[in-house]
């Protein structure tokens, strides 16, 4: 039911997170020179935003909240 369909989108989520985490990883290993402070905080802005674009659409499309969170 509703429980099996919330442990997919979190097992498919995680992933997207892992994905970003090794995909950073990479590129500080295989490319060193470009982890500058400068693209380091690029970075984290990104994620920032990627964050609060994620937040807003929960509250578009969830307006009353997720039922019993």
């Amino acid at each position: 039911g509703a429980a099996e369909q919330y442990q997919y989108i979190l097992r498919d989520e995680s992933m997207h997170c892992n994905f970003g985490i090794d995909l950073i990883n990479a590129i500080k290993l295989e490319n060193p020179h470009l982890w500058t402070p400068a693209f380091k905080a690029r970075v984290c802005e990104l994620f920032r935003t990627a964050v609060d674009l994620e937040y807003r659409y929960a509250e578009d499309t969830m307006p009353r909240g997720v039922l019993g969170l």
